[in-house]
């Protein structure tokens, strides 16, 4: 008798629990920590997370784990939330991601001829020029590797390790 009345007494307080925080007192068969924390008179914090769940191959697990591990993401959720954000972020900016490599390749075109002309400059009419114009015109050369550079790093064709060929043509035939 004594036993059933704690049952009925424990139910009632379960169902108050239940009742303020909106969470349960009881999930999969067992008594939830955070209302053994609430009967102690602790503070349960209430938020509004609802749990996702994602299904993986074991091989995927295992890159977004090593990808998480190199870049310092504490756990695989934090990860996905991040990638997640991200995405959204792009994607309400209107970011097309299908379309980078023409965004590399328009970055790149007139690039091209800014390195091939100062190249053109710096062979041919090295000594038609004063040292500050070459050398000016040297500094933009380099910069303008630099700049390649950074847009080949941008570029969806490295990250899907596709090769990636860059192809000057300079007709120096003077006819």
């Amino acid at each position: 008798m004594i036993e059933i009345e704690k049952d009925v007494k424990l139910k009632a307080i379960m169902g108050e629990y239940e009742k303020e925080t909106k969470k349960k007192a009881i999930w999969r068969g067992n008594i939830t920590q955070n209302f053994k924390k609430w009967q102690r008179g602790k503070k349960i914090y209430i938020d509004d997370k609802e749990r996702i769940c994602i299904l993986a191959s074991e091989d995927i697990k295992n890159k977004w784990q090593d990808f998480a591990v190199k870049n310092k993401i504490s756990t695989l959720s934090k990860l996905i939330r991040e990638s997640v954000e991200f995405y959204m972020t792009f994607k309400s900016k209107k970011f097309d991601f299908e379309n980078i490599s023409n965004i590399t390749h328009y970055l790149k075109e007139p690039l091209t001829s800014i390195k091939g002309f100062s190249e053109i400059l710096i062979q041919d009419h090295k000594h038609e020029l004063s040292w500050d114009v070459l050398l000016k015109i040297r500094d933009i050369f380099d910069e303008s590797n630099n700049l390649e550079e950074r847009i080949d790093s941008l570029s969806l064709d490295k990250i899907m390790e596709e090769p990636h060929y860059d192809i000057l043509i300079v007709d120096d035939d003077p006819s």
